[in-house]
């Protein structure tokens, strides 16, 4: 016989206070009360351990659960993982619900094997309140299994309360007298030696149509319908234990059966051991959740056959159904989604920036869907959905339901794509870049930005078009387009226009970086090899280039402009860039450049240069690694201001040849303190070289003598060089950084990411570091695009063994978010609130121990 393991808190008082008295149902004796207190009854948690799983009755037993005044607490057996904890329990503790539910049960310390998993009567133990005071109880365990999961149901009973109610029990026993007979439920006592029936109530009577005299005189295998054998384990499993729940089918008088559920547990009468039978007649529940089963079988056939996955959560946000499509949208089956989080279940990420999003849980008062567009990642291939959230009611939770718009999305990217980009070459055409060039014209407009618009044509192109035909045309014009791609930065943006005609747009660029990228691509263009049924052709371009600034009036004004720059330069002699600029602004441009170079020719002749440092700070301990600085540049104010800023001199300096000069001032200045410091201080010193330095001739001499003189130890110098003065000087600098790396100083590749075009000669440059540019760093936390280019800058260079620095760092958040991106430096006014004279290096080494002298005064010829 199936023992079923749960009893009714009603059951479990009629069974005890059966058993505290004598004679038959009409006749009831009082026992001593000291028997009561040595046979206290059993919790009533035995009444819970299996709620219905169907339908609407959860609710039902949920409240029975949480109004019981036993303490009960549901956990799981395999986690003891707390899942439900009733009013009773916490208030026996102390504590608040969200103190226990999804908690350990072992935390509680309400029974010392809380890993036992064989269930446990009643027994005696001391509870202790937060307040600290203590309180007798007792405690019983039972173990039942709801679906595939089996759970603890621990039911606590304060001892206190408990004899009050023995109390009351025996002090209304004369109205207890009456309950058996005239109880409405169906009540019977049986001998369980042979079954025979020995009393019943008047609803016995009404419910079989035979009367109670009758009753008493049949035996319980003339009611029950199961086989005599069954029949005489029941009768003896209910005299052993504490009793028994289980269902079976009845004959009533008129030969009609019925299925009930029976309670049967030992009682004493006259001496005698018989037995308490409560008899429910549950034929229409049955009927009901044959019904309901039906209707749940035909819904979930009905959301299995429907396109869209289904997942429905309780109100807490926990999964309770999927259909077979939220199956295998999200990898997991239901069995194994059940009772988890949502959000464990279904990871859903921004369909365009990637981040994770959160599924918010519409509120009770919200009556519209919510619906959001996201990304879910499957084993097999990304998903673009339509996720809707709809509450259901206030208390059976949401639903959400996920719509496949994959192809649809597809679908739209590509008429999109297509109804911007040339189908040729694959860059956008010139609608859209109009488009985006009227748009960055308005900000330069309101920023204090500056851009710069190329307009090419390509030269020579007419005889690749007549010689060898348009398809030889096209394969060339989509060759020149891929060449002007990988020849700007990530950030400029690259068009045909028509023909053959290109557009580029460089963002956030100065003149000085726009004639360096023009040129570049002049050149490229010009020894790119193009190759067509054994004949070679060589062709050229011309550039006609306009500044977009404040002074911009318009998107025709300035794409006319740059055309007849470009027809300029086809003027001039093709294969060269023409910059258009009005006369005035020509004069006034000179006029600054002159005072520059006025100032810069004072500055080098009266030591009107300094040094200041700044700390390249590593996110990770490394105690046996040197301090690393940047020592950076500043010249003296002639009014006596503050000092000027490299980026107000250097592009004079660049322009009229005084880089060198100027770069080779500052290796001296740096080896003169590292003399005086030592070749034992821990400290790297990397110092910046211009692309022009860089293509000097004499600056690997230079530099080279300069460090042998010196003496110095070559580890505790490095060179930054810029991304754009490698790659654009890129033989030079291989002979450069070969011939210092010799010596032992290392390099880093500063303002990485300004020009990607340095990716294809990466791995060939003996760098150690790359310094990601400070324009991502400094966006990341609001930039999406910034942030994926600092997280691909910074696995480029892991995945070729080189260390990265972030630059710009001006906040503690920004350095905890390039902590998190695995970035190995940081370098900004968040690390030491900015550069600092050098004068000050040796009292800030001395600070922190690195080095034993005390500083000295620096000699007079520094700067």
């Amino acid at each position: 016989m199936a023992r079923r393991a749960t009893t009714t808190a009603g059951h479990r008082r009629i069974s005890h206070s059966a058993g505290r008295h004598r004679g038959d149902a009409g006749n009831l004796r009082h026992r001593p009360a000291t028997h009561a207190r040595h046979c206290p009854p059993a919790p009533v948690a035995d009444a819970l351990t299996e709620p219905t799983p169907l339908g609407k009755e959860t609710g039902t037993y949920e409240r029975i659960f949480n109004a019981s005044p036993v303490g009960l607490l549901l956990s799981r057996m395999d986690t003891l993982q707390v899942t439900a904890v009733n009013n009773a329990l916490l208030q026996l503790l102390g504590l608040e619900r969200h103190e226990v539910v999804n908690g350990s049960e072992k935390d509680l310390k309400l029974l010392p094997d809380t890993h036992s998993d064989t269930p446990l009567t009643p027994v005696p133990t001391r509870l202790t309140h937060v307040d600290g005071s203590v309180r007798d109880a007792l405690i019983a365990v039972h173990i039942l299994r709801l679906g595939n999961t089996r759970y603890r149901l621990t039911a606590v009973t304060d001892a206190k309360t408990l004899y009050k109610t023995f109390n009351a029990l025996s002090e209304s026993e004369a109205r207890y007298r009456q309950m058996f007979d005239d109880n409405l439920g169906v009540k019977l006592i049986v001998d369980p030696n042979d079954g025979r029936i020995v009393n019943a109530n008047k609803a016995a009577a009404r419910f079989y149509g035979h009367p109670a005299e009758t009753l008493r005189g049949l035996y319980i295998g003339e009611l029950n319908m199961a086989p005599a054998s069954t029949i005489r384990a029941r009768l003896q499993e209910a005299t052993k234990s504490e009793g028994v729940l289980f269902e079976t089918q009845h004959r009533l008088a008129s030969g009609e059966t019925r299925d009930v559920e029976v309670y049967a547990g030992p009682i004493v009468l006259d001496g005698h051991k018989l037995l308490y039978s409560t008899v429910h007649d549950v034929s229409l529940r049955h009927q009901a959740q044959g019904a309901l089963q039906r209707e749940q079988a035909l819904a979930k056939a009905t959301l299995d056959a429907i396109g869209d996955a289904v997942i429905r959560c309780n109100s807490a946000g926990h999964v309770e159904f999927m259909n077979r499509h939220a199956e295998e949208l999200t990898g997991r089956g239901l069995d194994n989604a059940r009772g988890q989080p949502l959000a464990d279940t279904l990871r859903l990420s921004d369909e365009d920036s990637d981040k994770e999003l959160t599924l918010a849980v519409p509120r009770q008062d919200e009556v519209q869907p919510n619906k959001l567009i996201a990304r879910i990642h499957t084993a097999n291939r990304e998903v673009i959905t339509q996720v809707t959230t709809a509450r259901v009611d206030h208390e059976a939770g949401f639903v959400v339901v996920l719509h496949d718009i994959t192809s649809l999305r597809q679908l739209s990217r590509k008429l999109g794509f297509q109804a911007s980009h040339d189908p040729l070459t694959g860059l956008i055409n010139r609608r859209e870049f109009e488009r985006q060039l009227a748009a960055h014209i308005t900000q330069a407009h309101h920023k204090d930005d500056s851009h710069a618009l190329c307009y090419i044509d390509l030269d020579q192109f007419k005889i690749v078009n007549d010689t060898s035909g348009h398809r030889a045309g096209d394969a060339l014009l989509a060759q020149v387009g891929e060449l002007l791609v990988h020849g700007v930065r990530r950030s400029d943006i690259v068009a045909r226009l028509g023909g053959d005609e290109f557009g580029l747009l460089l963002t956030h660029c100065d003149v000085t970086m726009a004639e360096n990228i023009a040129a570049k691509l002049i050149h490229d263009i010009g020894q790119m090899p193009f190759m067509w049924e054994s004949k070679q052709f060589h062709i050229g371009a011309s550039i006609g280039m306009v500044l977009i600034n404040d002074g911009t009036h318009s998107l025709e004004e300035a794409m006319s402009t740059a055309d007849s720059a470009c027809y300029l330069a086809k003027e001039r002699g093709r294969n060269r860039y023409v910059i258009h600029v009005n006369q005035e602004d020509t004069v006034i441009q000179r006029q600054r450049e002159m005072e520059w170079l006025r100032h810069l020719h004072g500055a080098m002749s009266t030591d009107g240069f300094q040094l200041h440092y700044q700390r390249i700070q590593p996110l990770a301990a490394q105690p046996r690694r040197p301090q690393q600085f940047e020592f950076l540049l500043r010249m003296n104010d002639p009014d006596g201001g503050d000092p000027i800023r490299p980026d107000s001199f250097i592009p004079a300096a660049e322009r009229f040849g005084m880089m060198p000069a100027i770069d080779r001032w500052v290796i001296e200045q740096t080896c003169t303190l590292l003399k005086r410091l030592g070749p034992e201080a821990p400290i790297l010193v990397y110092v910046n070289l211009s692309g022009h330095s860089l293509a000097h001739s004499e600056m690997v001499g230079f530099a080279t003598r300069a460090l042998r003189e010196s003496g110095i130890n070559a580890h505790q110098i490095g060179f930054e060089i810029t991304e754009t003065a490698a790659i654009g000087n890129l033989s030079q600098a291989h002979r450069f950084i070969d011939a210092l790396s010799a010596l032992g100083c290392p390099f880093a590749l500063d303002d990485f990411g300004s020009g990607l075009s340095s990716f294809a000669y990466l791995k060939n440059l003996r760098v150690q570091k790359l310094k990601i540019d400070g324009g991502f760093v400094r966006d990341a936390l609001q930039d999406p695009v910034s942030y994926a280019m600092v997280e691909a800058i910074n696995h480029i260079g892991h995945t070729l063994g080189l260390e990265t620095v972030a630059e710009w760092t001006d906040s503690q958040e920004l350095i905890e978010e390039m902590r998190s991106i695995g970035v190995d430096y940081v370098q900004g006014y968040a690390v030491d609130g900015g550069p600092q004279p050098v004068d000050t290096l040796e009292e800030t080494l001395f600070n922190r121990g690195l080095i034993s002298a005390e500083p000295q005064d620096p000699p007079s010829d520094r700067g």
